[in-house]
């Protein structure tokens, strides 16, 4: 089977790395990207991934993708794959947890930005425009940030000007955009979740299995902030917010980056649901098992960066981590990598503890291969493991929270005696979206 993985450090650097594994006719195509995981951010992503040239297997299984989402596969016999390593030359610290940070523009290319000092915020002229152009967020994000210092203490309610509760900030109509999510409403988050489980972090603290993606195609989003809370600190140091429990002001503020500065957004609590079977749920990433808001916060924070929701269907995983992170990233191919070679590099991030992802081949993401996989998708990879018998495998989650695989080590597979679920950590369950490959 073609998948790719993308992995990202614990360093305050990250790089990415694509790679394949080829094992008794499958075909693993593995990214990492390798970054101290804290920090996070780049420019708005591309629709696609970017493409490279690698050599598909003679007989490929392939990874797939849900119809909600799209992530643009290269062209046939070609796998793009991604990575993340560390650099001791590039180095981006994690704003202090008190900082705010906005873009700043220098007057020439050579200039240095630096960020600003703790509660400084800086504002750049902006463009005013009656409608949505190309300019309209990169204008939005030069202009200054709300005061959440000071608004958070309060009691008042925050309501965001910039990031509405209405259709502007699901898709601009008036540049010939749409997303077809039906019927929805806008609810503040601290009056609709209210049981005694829900709060930023939920009651089993951050965990990568605190996303399930809905009616979005933004599974490389989700794939590398899902990457980033495999690791304790490394979320909750890009919030603002200090307390675990809802604020009364509803506001939340979350550090992301852009070219690796750092800049501050700033949201309300403001929800897109939708009422089905007597209860309200998100409209798109679902709030966590356990109650925890922090995924869909920090959704909505990476949509308003892009402009609005529909901006984020469909993009580079790798992408997510430098937008999350800040951290740089690097290309290496599969053909350049014998099998033993790739899996050295995957035991060496994953014992550093870097974010991998990975992504499977194929355009047409309304199909599944043989395996139950999705065409066109992306994964995290949470880590590998050698068997007793020597079977390498990689271990992976599906940002649907549910797993479809059905292929050989697949949660139904009667290769699992006793001492290899322990060896591997395997525990059945076929709604955490969980495989080992």
């Amino acid at each position: 089977m073609s998948k790719t993985f993308a992995v990202s450090c614990a360093l305050a650097v990250s790089t990415s790395m694509a790679t394949q594994l080829k094992h008794n006719n499958a075909t693993l195509a593995q990214v990492c990207s390798g970054s101290e995981c804290h920090d996070g951010h780049i420019h708005a992503p591309p629709k696609h991934l970017d493409d490279g040239a690698i050599q598909a297997p003679s007989k490929p299984d392939t990874l797939a993708q849900t119809k909600r989402e799209h992530v643009e596969a290269p062209p046939k016999a070609e796998i793009n794959t991604l990575a993340q390593t560390k650099s001791k030359r590039d180095h981006v610290e994690a704003p202090p947890k008190a900082e705010i940070n906005t873009l700043a523009q220098t007057k020439s290319k050579r200039d240095h930005v630096e960020a600003p000092p703790k509660a400084e915020i800086t504002t750049l002229a902006q463009t005013q425009s009656s409608n949505h152009d190309c300019m309209y967020t990169q204008n939005r994000n030069k202009a200054a940030v709300d005061d959440f210092h000071t608004i958070v203490a309060g009691s008042a309610e925050y309501n965001d000007d910039d990031f509405t509760p209405d259709a502007s900030s699901l898709y601009w109509s008036d540049m010939g955009e749409n997303l077809d999510v039906g019927t929805y409403e806008w609810k503040r988050a601290k009056n609709l979740f209210t049981d005694a489980d829900n709060h930023l972090w939920g009651s089993n603290g951050v965990s990568p299995n605190d996303f399930k993606q809905g009616a979005l195609g933004n599974c490389w989003f989700l794939a590398g902030a899902s990457a980033l809370a495999e690791h304790p600190g490394r979320i909750e140091r890009m919030f603002l917010n200090e307390q675990s429990a809802l604020n009364a002001a509803g506001i939340y503020a979350i550090n992301l980056y852009a070219l690796g500065v750092p800049h501050t957004i700033v949201v309300d609590d403001y929800l897109p649901v939708k009422y089905r079977n007597g209860e309200y749920s998100t409209l798109f990433n679902k709030v966590g098992r356990d109650g925890s808001l922090w995924s869909v916060i920090i959704e909505k924070a990476f949509a308003k960066y892009h402009g609005n929701y529909e901006h984020i269907s469909g993009g580079n995983p790798l992408k997510s981590v430098q937008t999350l992170s800040g951290a740089p990233g690097e290309y290496l191919w599969h053909a350049d990598l014998t099998v033993d070679a790739l899996w050295e590099k995957l035991q060496f991030h994953d014992g550093r503890h870097d974010v991998m992802q990975a992504g499977t081949t194929g355009s047409n993401d309304s199909y599944t291969n043989s395996d139950g996989l999705y065409y066109g998708h992306a994964f995290t990879t949470l880590g590998v493991v050698t068997l007793s018998n020597g079977v390498r495998l990689v271990k992976m989650r599906n940002p649907h929270g549910v797993d479809t695989f059905r292929g050989r080590w697949s949660d139904d597979s009667d290769l699992w005696t006793d001492q290899f679920k322990q060896e591997a950590g395997f525990t059945y369950n076929k709604q955490d979206g969980q495989i080992f490959m």
